[in-house]
Protein backbone atom coordinates (compact mmCIF):
# COMPACT_ATOMS: atom_id res chain seq x y z
CA UNK A 1 0.00 0.00 0.00
CA UNK A 2 1.12 3.67 -0.86
CA UNK A 3 4.20 2.62 -3.03
CA UNK A 4 4.92 2.48 -6.79
CA UNK A 5 5.40 -1.19 -8.50
CA UNK A 6 7.22 -0.01 -11.83
CA UNK A 7 6.68 -2.69 -14.37
CA UNK A 8 10.04 -2.60 -16.68
CA UNK A 9 9.45 -4.35 -19.66
CA UNK A 10 8.48 -3.93 -23.34
CA UNK A 11 5.03 -4.05 -24.15
CA UNK A 12 3.65 -5.77 -27.40
CA UNK A 13 -0.33 -5.41 -29.08
CA UNK A 14 -2.16 -7.85 -26.92
CA UNK A 15 -0.40 -7.62 -23.69
CA UNK A 16 -2.64 -7.32 -20.75
CA UNK A 17 -2.22 -6.07 -16.79
CA UNK A 18 -4.34 -7.13 -14.29
CA UNK A 19 -4.84 -5.34 -11.42
CA UNK A 20 -6.48 -6.90 -8.17
CA UNK A 21 -7.55 -3.81 -5.94
CA UNK A 22 -9.32 -4.26 -2.91
CA UNK A 23 -12.67 -2.81 -2.74
CA UNK A 24 -13.52 -2.35 1.34
CA UNK A 25 -15.99 1.02 2.58
CA UNK A 26 -14.36 2.79 5.10
CA UNK A 27 -14.53 5.89 6.83
CA UNK A 28 -12.02 8.86 7.21
CA UNK A 29 -12.41 10.93 10.46
CA UNK A 30 -12.23 14.82 10.25
CA UNK A 31 -11.61 17.48 13.15
CA UNK A 32 -15.23 18.83 14.10
CA UNK A 33 -16.97 15.30 13.75
CA UNK A 34 -16.41 15.12 9.99
CA UNK A 35 -16.24 11.99 7.75
CA UNK A 36 -15.75 11.14 4.45
CA UNK A 37 -16.17 8.15 2.59
CA UNK A 38 -13.98 5.71 0.59
CA UNK A 39 -14.72 2.44 -1.30
CA UNK A 40 -11.16 0.85 -2.23
CA UNK A 41 -9.05 3.58 -3.61
CA UNK A 42 -11.79 6.03 -4.58
CA UNK A 43 -12.93 9.12 -2.50
CA UNK A 44 -16.49 10.00 -3.06
CA UNK A 45 -18.34 13.07 -2.80
CA UNK A 46 -21.88 14.71 -3.34
CA UNK A 47 -22.01 16.33 -6.68
CA UNK A 48 -23.48 20.15 -6.35
CA UNK A 49 -25.26 21.39 -9.03
CA UNK A 50 -23.83 24.56 -10.47
CA UNK A 51 -24.83 27.81 -12.49
CA UNK A 52 -21.95 28.47 -14.33
CA UNK A 53 -21.49 32.23 -15.80
CA UNK A 54 -18.64 33.97 -17.12
CA UNK A 55 -17.10 36.56 -14.95
CA UNK A 56 -17.68 40.17 -15.76
CA UNK A 57 -14.85 42.52 -15.34
CA UNK A 58 -11.16 41.64 -13.75
CA UNK A 59 -11.60 40.41 -10.39
CA UNK A 60 -7.89 39.37 -10.40
CA UNK A 61 -6.53 42.91 -10.76
CA UNK A 62 -9.80 44.65 -8.81
CA UNK A 63 -8.66 42.53 -5.74
CA UNK A 64 -4.73 43.30 -6.64
CA UNK A 65 -5.98 47.22 -6.81
CA UNK A 66 -7.72 46.88 -3.43
CA UNK A 67 -4.73 45.59 -1.98
CA UNK A 68 -1.78 47.74 -2.79
CA UNK A 69 -4.01 50.96 -2.84
CA UNK A 70 -1.60 53.51 -4.18
CA UNK A 71 1.27 51.28 -4.98
CA UNK A 72 -0.52 49.06 -7.56
CA UNK A 73 1.03 48.81 -10.70
CA UNK A 74 -1.38 47.74 -13.55
CA UNK A 75 -0.75 43.92 -15.04
CA UNK A 76 -2.36 42.13 -18.01
CA UNK A 77 -6.04 41.31 -17.58
CA UNK A 78 -5.83 38.13 -15.70
CA UNK A 79 -9.21 36.71 -17.75
CA UNK A 80 -9.59 36.53 -21.06
CA UNK A 81 -11.57 35.43 -23.98
CA UNK A 82 -9.89 32.35 -24.73
CA UNK A 83 -9.24 31.94 -21.10
CA UNK A 84 -12.31 33.45 -19.25
CA UNK A 85 -13.01 33.13 -15.20
CA UNK A 86 -16.04 31.51 -14.56
CA UNK A 87 -18.42 32.39 -11.83
CA UNK A 88 -20.17 29.35 -10.29
CA UNK A 89 -23.27 29.02 -7.81
CA UNK A 90 -24.32 25.71 -5.94
CA UNK A 91 -28.11 25.43 -6.70
CA UNK A 92 -28.72 22.38 -5.22
CA UNK A 93 -29.04 21.29 -1.87
CA UNK A 94 -25.37 20.58 -0.46
CA UNK A 95 -26.02 20.56 3.48
CA UNK A 96 -26.47 17.03 4.62
CA UNK A 97 -25.05 14.89 7.53
CA UNK A 98 -24.27 11.13 7.09
CA UNK A 99 -25.93 8.67 8.98
CA UNK A 100 -23.33 6.14 8.80
CA UNK A 101 -20.58 4.73 10.52
CA UNK A 102 -18.16 1.57 10.81
CA UNK A 103 -20.46 -0.90 12.03
CA UNK A 104 -23.48 0.11 9.70
CA UNK A 105 -21.59 0.69 6.66
CA UNK A 106 -22.44 -2.65 5.09
CA UNK A 107 -25.61 -3.04 6.22
CA UNK A 108 -27.05 0.80 4.77
CA UNK A 109 -25.10 1.49 1.93
CA UNK A 110 -25.74 0.63 -1.73
CA UNK A 111 -23.35 0.02 -4.77
CA UNK A 112 -24.28 0.38 -8.56
CA UNK A 113 -21.29 -0.13 -10.76
CA UNK A 114 -22.19 1.46 -14.21
CA UNK A 115 -18.62 -0.11 -16.21
CA UNK A 116 -18.30 0.53 -20.10
CA UNK A 117 -15.62 0.79 -22.78
CA UNK A 118 -17.83 3.66 -24.70
CA UNK A 119 -18.06 5.41 -21.29
CA UNK A 120 -15.22 7.78 -19.53
CA UNK A 121 -14.59 6.44 -16.49
CA UNK A 122 -15.18 9.65 -14.21
CA UNK A 123 -18.12 10.91 -16.72
CA UNK A 124 -20.15 12.98 -14.42
CA UNK A 125 -22.83 12.37 -16.03
CA UNK A 126 -22.62 8.44 -15.84
CA UNK A 127 -20.60 7.73 -13.11
CA UNK A 128 -18.72 4.46 -13.47
CA UNK A 129 -20.10 3.56 -9.85
CA UNK A 130 -22.44 5.33 -7.45
CA UNK A 131 -23.14 4.79 -3.73
CA UNK A 132 -26.16 5.46 -1.97
CA UNK A 133 -26.04 6.55 1.33
CA UNK A 134 -28.85 7.79 4.00
CA UNK A 135 -28.62 11.33 4.92
CA UNK A 136 -30.87 14.21 6.78
CA UNK A 137 -30.57 17.99 6.27
CA UNK A 138 -28.65 20.27 8.50
CA UNK A 139 -31.16 23.05 9.24
CA UNK A 140 -29.23 26.35 10.02
CA UNK A 141 -26.17 25.11 7.63
CA UNK A 142 -25.87 27.58 4.70
CA UNK A 143 -23.20 29.25 3.09
CA UNK A 144 -21.42 32.28 4.94
CA UNK A 145 -21.38 35.75 3.26
CA UNK A 146 -18.99 38.71 4.48
CA UNK A 147 -18.94 42.28 3.50
CA UNK A 148 -15.30 42.32 3.96
CA UNK A 149 -12.56 40.11 5.55
CA UNK A 150 -8.87 40.18 6.76
CA UNK A 151 -6.61 38.77 4.58
CA UNK A 152 -2.95 38.35 4.60
CA UNK A 153 -1.03 39.09 1.66
CA UNK A 154 2.27 40.42 0.38
CA UNK A 155 3.39 43.73 -1.37
CA UNK A 156 6.68 45.90 -2.11
CA UNK A 157 7.01 49.74 -0.91
CA UNK A 158 9.81 51.54 -2.59
CA UNK A 159 11.99 47.96 -3.36
CA UNK A 160 11.13 46.37 0.32
CA UNK A 161 8.75 43.38 0.86
CA UNK A 162 6.13 43.39 2.95
CA UNK A 163 3.82 41.07 4.53
CA UNK A 164 0.70 41.22 6.66
CA UNK A 165 -3.08 41.23 7.18
CA UNK A 166 -5.01 43.47 5.29
CA UNK A 167 -9.03 44.05 5.80
CA UNK A 168 -10.11 43.66 2.66
CA UNK A 169 -14.08 44.87 1.78
CA UNK A 170 -16.12 43.50 -1.22
CA UNK A 171 -18.76 40.07 -1.16
CA UNK A 172 -17.27 37.66 -0.59
CA UNK A 173 -19.30 33.45 -0.20
CA UNK A 174 -17.36 31.17 2.32
CA UNK A 175 -18.47 27.40 2.95
CA UNK A 176 -19.49 27.12 6.41
CA UNK A 177 -17.59 24.97 9.14
CA UNK A 178 -19.34 21.88 10.09
CA UNK A 179 -21.64 22.13 12.74
CA UNK A 180 -20.68 21.21 16.45
CA UNK A 181 -21.34 18.18 17.06
CA UNK A 182 -22.90 19.22 20.41
CA UNK A 183 -25.72 20.96 18.47
CA UNK A 184 -25.51 18.62 15.15
CA UNK A 185 -28.45 16.76 16.45
CA UNK A 186 -30.86 18.96 17.76
CA UNK A 187 -30.56 20.31 13.87
CA UNK A 188 -31.35 17.71 11.78
CA UNK A 189 -34.25 17.70 9.78
CA UNK A 190 -36.50 14.94 10.70
CA UNK A 191 -36.51 13.15 7.40
CA UNK A 192 -34.11 10.77 6.00
CA UNK A 193 -32.99 10.80 2.12
CA UNK A 194 -31.10 8.76 0.10
CA UNK A 195 -28.58 10.82 -1.69
CA UNK A 196 -26.10 9.73 -4.24
CA UNK A 197 -22.48 10.01 -4.09
CA UNK A 198 -19.99 9.72 -7.37
CA UNK A 199 -16.11 9.67 -7.08
CA UNK A 200 -14.15 12.96 -6.00
CA UNK A 201 -12.89 12.73 -9.63
CA UNK A 202 -15.60 13.13 -11.71
CA UNK A 203 -17.66 16.45 -9.85
CA UNK A 204 -17.05 19.77 -10.34
CA UNK A 205 -18.22 21.72 -7.15
CA UNK A 206 -18.60 19.08 -4.34
CA UNK A 207 -18.99 18.43 -0.77
CA UNK A 208 -16.60 15.40 0.42
CA UNK A 209 -16.59 15.59 4.50
CA UNK A 210 -19.80 15.36 5.64
CA UNK A 211 -21.34 15.92 9.26
CA UNK A 212 -21.56 12.79 10.84
CA UNK A 213 -25.50 11.66 12.31
CA UNK A 214 -26.26 8.09 14.20
CA UNK A 215 -27.67 5.64 12.10
CA UNK A 216 -30.66 3.88 12.45
CA UNK A 217 -32.15 0.52 11.62
CA UNK A 218 -35.72 2.03 10.71
CA UNK A 219 -34.34 3.84 7.42
CA UNK A 220 -35.72 0.98 5.13
CA UNK A 221 -35.06 0.76 1.76
CA UNK A 222 -34.34 4.09 -0.68
CA UNK A 223 -37.45 4.41 -2.24
CA UNK A 224 -36.10 4.08 -6.06
CA UNK A 225 -33.76 1.03 -4.79
CA UNK A 226 -33.87 -1.53 -7.41
CA UNK A 227 -31.52 -4.26 -8.54
CA UNK A 228 -28.70 -2.05 -10.01
CA UNK A 229 -27.90 -1.51 -6.53
CA UNK A 230 -25.90 -3.52 -4.39
CA UNK A 231 -26.07 -4.47 -0.80
CA UNK A 232 -22.63 -5.81 0.65
CA UNK A 233 -24.44 -7.79 3.01
CA UNK A 234 -26.76 -9.42 0.90
CA UNK A 235 -24.44 -11.87 -0.26
CA UNK A 236 -20.44 -11.67 0.54
CA UNK A 237 -18.58 -9.21 0.84
CA UNK A 238 -16.85 -7.64 -1.89
CA UNK A 239 -12.92 -7.77 -1.44
CA UNK A 240 -11.61 -6.78 -4.70
CA UNK A 241 -12.54 -5.36 -8.61
CA UNK A 242 -10.36 -6.66 -11.11
CA UNK A 243 -9.66 -3.64 -13.61
CA UNK A 244 -7.73 -5.04 -16.53
CA UNK A 245 -6.14 -2.32 -19.31
CA UNK A 246 -5.10 -3.67 -23.06
CA UNK A 247 -2.07 -2.52 -25.37
CA UNK A 248 -2.36 -1.68 -28.85
CA UNK A 249 -6.35 -1.12 -29.75
CA UNK A 250 -7.70 -3.68 -28.21
CA UNK A 251 -10.33 -2.50 -25.76
CA UNK A 252 -9.77 -1.86 -22.03
CA UNK A 253 -12.09 -3.38 -19.34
Amino acid sequence: PRTFVPIDREWQPGDQLRLDIPFELALQHFPRGGISMDYGPLTFSLPIATQAEVEIGDSTNDQRRIIHEKFYRPRAQGATEEFPAWELTPVSAWNYALCVDENSLNELVRIRWNVSPSIPPFDPGQPFITLRVPARRVQGWDMVQRQDVLQENHWVVRGKWRSGMRRVKGTFLFTPQLPSPSTLKARLAPDTEWIELIPYGATLLRMTVFPQATPSSEFGMPAQDNAEYTLLSASRKEKSRVLKFSSGNDEKS
